[in-house]
């Protein structure tokens, strides 16, 4: 409770202190006219950066995609969604191996 009674008289102490009007302005403006370059600066910095870090990780992550993806002749991976052409790319010797596993287990 002792911390909790410190901490807001420490925060109503900086507030008074801000608040305190020098030349017709609080001291809080011109602490601000002071600080706003820098902070707008280090905003602008993290948002490139934040900007590039996703552009990045979406262009690795379409390559990581495009490499996990099987390849079938012509290069381009077939997609039907007929019974008929997915059985054509199994061939016979496959089928059987298939079976076999199919009928021990």
């Amino acid at each position: 409770m002792k911390t909790v009674i410190q901490s807001l008289g420490l925060l109503t102490a900086f507030f008074l202190i801000l608040s305190i009007t020098v030349k017709g302005t609080p001291v809080f403006d011109h602490l601000y006219g002071l600080t706003a370059p820098v902070t707008r600066g280090a905003q602008s910095w993290v948002e490139n950066f934040l900007f590039l870090s996703v552009k990045n990780t979406r262009t690795y992550s379409k390559k990581i995609f495009e490499n996990s993806l099987p390849r079938v002749s012509g290069g381009k991976l077939r997609a039907s969604n007929e019974v008929g052409d997915s059985a054509e790319l199994v061939s016979e010797k496959d089928k059987e191996r298939l079976e076999a596993l199919i009928k021990n287990h």
